[in-house]
């Protein structure tokens, strides 16, 4: 355990060694954005040295501009050649990873679209919404943050509307954690008691501005 480091200083520090340098000596005249979002425990800090057993490796997303994504293929077989499959204590039997991408493509990919309207943002999942946003971006000469702040949370309408709809749902339901230990369901008491204190917590993120990490509360004790 005492040699690892979490994910996304693993990434940033292997990108700004390997992959930076070999993208300006190659291409010195491109513009790019890179960095690291969408999936992963590493995205959000909770990953430990279990998560390298699956899906894992210093690697990042490198954006182009749609212009610039002819290049895609020279770029992968330039990292495949030239990016080592070692590093510090990590080590690999295949090359590490440089997925490359458009941002739009990453949005269209993952939640479909840039969301215009109130029923459009009602339409995407949460967590979906959490790894867009989450996460770190090394470099960014073609303002993908831009989009990312653009995304980074509900819109007030939408925010009032999540937070009424948690609370109608808590009110429909905290009369049965006593009605159901009144004829013995203890077990059916517990099971309704935990789902409110899960919509209790997910008004606390709604509340702060965050969007939920649905998927890692559980296993993390949230």
């Amino acid at each position: 355990m005492e040699k690892y480091i979490k994910g996304l200083d693993l990434c940033e520090a292997f990108f700004n060694e390997f992959t930076l340098p070999i993208i300006k000596q190659h291409y010195p005249d491109l513009k790019f954005s890179a960095g690291v979002i969408t999936a992963g425990s590493q995205i959000l800090g909770y990953d430990d040295i279990v998560s390298t057993d699956h899906d894992w490796s210093p690697g990042c997303i490198l954006f182009l501009a749609e212009s610039d994504l002819y290049l895609k293929d020279e770029l992968t077989d330039l990292f495949n050649r030239t990016l080592p499959t070692s590093y510090g204590w990590f080590e690999s039997e295949v090359a590490i990873q440089i997925w490359i991408s458009t941002i739009d493509e990453v949005i269209e990919g993952y939640i479909g679209k840039i969301p215009e309207n109130d029923l459009d943002w009602l339409t995407i999942s949460e967590h979906r919404l959490l790894g867009l946003t989450a996460g770190r971006i090394f470099i960014d000469m073609l303002n993908i943050e831009e989009t990312r702040r653009k995304l980074s949370f509900y819109p007030q309408d939408v925010k009032l509307y999540l937070i009424a709809s948690q609370w109608s749902i808590i009110s429909e339901e905290q009369a049965f954690v006593k009605r159901t230990s009144d004829v013995g369901d203890e077990i059916g008491s517990r099971i309704i008691c935990a789902r409110i204190a899960e919509r209790l917590m997910r008004l606390c993120f709604l509340y702060k501005n965050k969007y939920a990490p649905i998927q890692q509360m559980v296993r993390h004790g949230f």
